[in-house]
């Protein structure tokens, strides 16, 4: 008995999926944030798709995976981010039959406080002036 390999191809679905998120800044801060988002296609055809984080919205188009590898995009968006925001990101693409597939994914990115060096410095200031202002209210008027 002889063993014989055979390469099967993937279906012709239309499969795509989020696999990685990657900030493309270490600081993620109130205001504008980069992300890098890799979309792979688990089937054999070429598929057009939007994906949208937090308002921001990109559209790109992955080609069709084969029987060694599946194929992946990696699309660059840039999400305005609020105070405190997580990034959430949509994916969105037509199936087989046209109708429209949403796919979620909840990131750990989140915007921080965005305080720096100088804000913090002016909030200790003014929070000096606030004691210095309240210490002199208590002593005695005459």
């Amino acid at each position: 008995m002889k063993t014989v390999g055979v390469a099967i191809s993937p279906s012709n679905i239309i499969d795509l999926e989020v696999i990685d998120i990657l900030a493309s800044n270490s600081d993620i801060e109130p205001g504008q944030n980069g992300f890098w988002v890799t979309v792979q296609n688990n089937g054999a055809n070429t598929v057009e798709f939007k994906l949208c984080g937090n308002g921001e919205c990109v559209d790109s188009v992955v080609g069709p995976s084969s029987y060694i590898r599946n194929a992946t995009a990696i699309v660059f968006i840039d999400v305005d981010m609020g105070w405190f925001d997580t990034l959430n990101v949509e994916l969105s693409y037509a199936n087989e039959d046209g109708e429209i597939v949403s796919k979620y994914s909840t990131t750990d990115y989140s915007s921080g406080a965005g305080i720096g060096s100088i804000e913090l410095l002016l909030i200790v200031g003014i929070g000096i002036l606030v004691i210095f202002w309240a210490r002199s209210r208590n002593e005695p008027r005459f």
